[in-house]
């Protein structure tokens, strides 16, 4: 689901992407798009992945020009659609497909007046460098902050759950043992083989 969710942000050139956006976000951010009664056992999947992963794709800006200034993930405090509401954004001036480039001139923050004094806190970082001649790229961003191209192996090593290694885990798995013992063993110490409890009922 989450290399379906890069490849729509990503605008990867497929039918696919290209059905989704004409169809499915009709124009509207990927992020922002409403997950409607009836619109596919897929596609409300690929919607529900968003909580998961929006923290780790991150937009490294280039031109400024393809990146959604309130709903892409480059500011330092997050996507700013967690802090500015659609008044908030009407009443600046400003509209749901501004990208980052119409947020920046000259190298300093276009400030509307009515933010300065609610909103000051978010443009108080330093705006980032617009190169006209650099694309944004987009990036995975794993859990210790490291900034790489997108894989399943880096998605899955990011939202994975983590615990503390058992003591029995290398008499469990090592690298010569045998698939199916190593199954029933493991399901034994976990106290859930089915045979096992059924013997001391």
């Amino acid at each position: 689901m989450a290399s379906h969710v890069w490849r729509l942000l990503s605008k990867k050139e497929s039918l696919w992407v290209k059905w989704i956006h004409s169809y499915r976000l009709c124009g509207r951010n990927f992020w922002d798009a409403p997950k409607k009664y009836g619109s596919g056992f897929a596609w409300r999947n690929i919607l529900d992945m968003r909580d998961k992963i929006r923290e780790y794709i991150v937009s490294q800006i280039g031109d400024g020009c393809s990146t959604s200034a309130w709903f892409d993930n480059w500011h330092p405090a997050g996507p700013l659609s967690k802090f500015l509401s659609v008044r908030d954004i009407h009443d600046a001036g400003f509209n749901p497909d501004t990208k980052v480039a119409d947020l920046v001139l000259n190298g300093s923050w276009v400030r509307p007046h009515c933010w300065r004094d609610s909103h000051g806190a978010l443009l108080s970082h330093n705006p980032p460098t617009i190169s006209t001649s650099v694309p944004d790229k987009l990036l995975w961003r794993s859990r210790d902050g490291q900034l790489s191209p997108f894989s399943v192996r880096s998605v899955w090593e990011s939202i994975r759950p983590y615990h503390q290694p058992v003591f029995w885990f290398n008499l469990v798995w090592f690298s010569q043992n045998i698939p199916k013992h190593a199954f029933i063993l493991w399901v034994a110490l976990k106290d859930r083989l089915k045979t096992h409890d059924k013997i001391k009922i």
